[in-house]
Formats: C-alpha cells, sequence, structure tokens
C-alpha cells in the first residue's frame, strides 16, 4: 500500500500460516519441542481421529528415522498434506460412486436443491437451483463453477448435525448462506442428511424454501 509521501507500507495482515504453534511431541521415544502453523496442527488431529489413534501414536505410526537426521517439523507439514490429499481423492471416489443417485434425487426435487459435502462446498444441483442463481447474478450463472460454491451455517456443523440426529435426518428452514466469489446469498433450507457409509464424506441435500 502506498501512502501519500510515496513510501510504501508493509501488510501486517495475519493469516493462519504467520503464527507458529509450540507443541511437545514425541519421536521414537524422544521429546522434541515442534512449532507448526495451526493448520497442519488441526490436519494432523484429525488424521488422528479419523484413525483412532491419540496423536503421539499417529506420530509414530508415521515417523521411522533410525538416525535422527529428518527434519521433524517438514515431516509433520508432509504428512499432513498427504493425509489430506487423500482424504479428498477419498471423497471424489466415493462422490464418482454416488452421481447417479445423486442425479436421481436432483431430477425428481422440484424446487431448486444441491446437494453438498461436510466440507460444505455444493457438488451438485438441479435447474432449479440453477435457475434461482441466475435470478441474483443474471447472464454470469451460465458460467457459474459449482466447486467454487460454499455453504455456510448459522450452527456450527457439530451443533447441526447433532439436531440432525435428533430429527431424523431432517431439517426444517435452517437458515445457510450460499457463497461464490462476489456475491452472498443468505437463504433458508430444509435440510436432509444423506445416507452415507463414510461419514467423512457425509452428504447433504439442501431445498430452498419457496419464496427465498
Amino acid at each position: 500500500m502506498s501512502t501519500q509521501t510515496g513510501q510504501v507500507e508493509a501488510d501486517t495482515t495475519v493469516t493462519a500460516f504467520d503464527t507458529l504453534t509450540p507443541r511437545i511431541i514425541q519421536f521414537q521415544g524422544k521429546r522434541s519441542c515442534i512449532r507448526l502453523e495451526d493448520v497442519y496442527w488441526n490436519i494432523l488431529e484429525d488424521a488422528a481421529r479419523e484413525k483412532k489413534l491419540k496423536f503421539n501414536e499417529l506420530v509414530h505410526s508415521y515417523y521411522h528415522d533410525p538416525r535422527g537426521e529428518r527434519n521433524k517439523t517438514a515431516f509433520l507439514r508432509c504428512q499432513a498434506v498427504e493425509w489430506l490429499s487423500g482424504q479428498v481423492e477419498a471423497a471424489h471416489e466415493q462422490l464418482h460412486l454416488k452421481n447417479s443417485e445423486l442425479h436421481s434425487i436432483l431430477k425428481v426435487t422440484v424446487q431448486p436443491a444441491f446437494v453438498f459435502s461436510k466440507m460444505q462446498s455444493v457438488s451438485r444441483h438441479n435447474q432449479g437451483f440453477h435457475d434461482w442463481i441466475k435470478e441474483h447474478i443474471g447472464a454470469r450463472a451460465g458460467a457459474m463453477d459449482q466447486s467454487k460454491l460454499r455453504v455456510s451455517f448459522r450452527r456450527s456443523y457439530t451443533a447441526l448435525m447433532d439436531l440432525l440426529d435428533e430429527n431424523n435426518g431432517s431439517i426444517l428452514n435452517e437458515q445457510v448462506t450460499i457463497l461464490m466469489p462476489g456475491y452472498v446469498f443468505p437463504i433458508r433450507i430444509n435440510l436432509v442428511k444423506l445416507d452415507s457409509s463414510n461419514d467423512q464424506d457425509q452428504l447433504f441435500l439442501g431445498i430452498i424454501n419457496p419464496g427465498e
């Protein structure tokens, strides 16, 4: 950013990658202080939960370095990225298997509807949803990239799942926001949890309420 005197001001915006959080981790029985960005710690914690391991057990399952020569911080970052990449690939495979089923669901749904995953990205939508978006943004809807559509909730994801479980997998009139580059659409939808054999790739059907 330039000032009136022509000087350039430093960008002081803090991101998730600017702060390092230290943790004491055991590598092959030896304790080490590792400093990592929170985003990597969070991914590794998700990996441990998915594998039903304690955090140090997860590290032990990954790490094998008899001479102790590996950079432990870089190693953990690589493991986090590798696990996350595997999750994305598995989600794509699971979604591919469900394509025909999802297509049928959307085809018979008259109201604007869309399918989205636990990651809250829209993976499928029907013509009614496309038309609904077009009403809001006009001609640009023709080039709509559904991979960039995101859904955010008024409730936390955990609270939402608890509410769905309490109501046999469906919620009426839930407040959500559809996000896409340059546009924000606050709406209310009827939300249905679709059957899934993999909780890590849970799919949901959102049906926009009439009049929204």
